[in-house]
């Protein structure tokens, strides 16, 4: 009896837990960050390297940015250059269905603003000429 009670209870618990693991934050985000003079679009492409692709406006190399991420626990926090030398640091939280990002944004010259970011649902699909 025992026995019957512990793995009901096991499995009740694995049951309700709604992570995939370390990569929960893989994928393509949308959204905006903005300051008091500035409001832009940005396209944010997390990885499982911890690496990052971020776009500002639209997707084009000239508008692309490398960086790195980091994610510890429920925030996360990652880093690019852009050409003129000017590093972002973006730090946010991620809500609990890991489908929204929110938090604000500084430069090394001490800008500061906030950003939001949402997941994309994205297909992919092929087409047969």
């Amino acid at each position: 009896m025992k026995i019957a009670v512990y793995l009901l209870a096991g499995s009740l618990l694995t049951g309700f837990t709604s992570g995939t693991g370390e990569n929960d934050i893989d994928g393509i985000w949308m959204g905006y960050y903005r300051s008091n003079l500035i409001k832009e679009k940005v396209i944010v492409k997390f990885d499982a390297s911890d690496k990052m692709e971020f776009y500002t406006g639209g997707v084009d190399e000239r508008t692309r940015l490398e960086g790195t991420y980091r994610l510890l626990g429920d925030s996360v926090s990652f880093t690019y250059v852009t050409p003129e030398g000017e590093e972002y640091t973006m730090k946010g939280q991620i809500n609990r269905r890991k489908n929204f990002v929110d938090g604000t944004w500084r430069t090394n010259e001490q800008s500061t603003g906030s950003f939001y970011l949402e997941r994309q649902k994205v297909e992919e699909r092929f087409a047969q000429p």
